[in-house]
């Protein structure tokens, strides 16, 4: 399946507003363990006693951020880390994040903190459900943040 979304940087106002007009929704913790292999990666995240392991593929040459996404859900403490140590990846990239997500014209709405690094909104959908949505929340002329949050991570932490 391909994965289609905007993902877009917020003030803590900008954010504070979309969080109203989804409803307040509830955030969760989640754990992020990202495995790299040039332009792919693998990524283990553990939220609410549930583990999923993700394949993202390399992006595409489109406006929105467009990839190819396997994603399934595996028992917590099945050893998936040490399933890719053996395999011989390197330690992973690790980030923690909160977490909010609503069902809204026909997309899948994100609300991400990122500690110290900001705030976050992720529009999931089809391109034109998407186009619709940041028109709905008022942030067609945002830019979108092509980065992944590891990169994003990776490249503030080294100022």
């Amino acid at each position: 399946m391909v994965e289609i979304e905007a993902k877009i940087k917020l003030s803590e106002g900008e954010f504070q507003r979309i969080f109203q007009i989804l409803g307040k929704p509830d955030f969760r913790k989640q754990k992020n363990a990202i495995y790299q292999i040039g332009e792919t990666f693998f990524r283990i995240r553990d939220q609410e006693n549930k583990t999923f392991i993700t394949f993202k593929g390399k992006r595409q040459d489109k406006k929105l951020n467009c990839r190819e996404e396997i994603e399934f859900s595996i028992s917590p403490n099945d050893h998936v880390e040490d399933f890719f140590l053996a395999l011989g990846f390197s330690n992973p990239f690790v980030y923690v994040k909160k977490r909010a997500d609503v069902k809204f014209n026909d997309c899948i709405v994100c609300l991400d903190i990122l500690s110290e690094n900001g705030f976050y909104v992720e529009v999931e959908g089809d391109e034109q459900a998407v186009n619709e949505t940041l028109q709905k929340l008022n942030l067609v002329e945002k830019p979108i943040e092509c980065r992944s949050y590891q990169e994003i991570l990776q490249n503030e932490n080294r100022i």
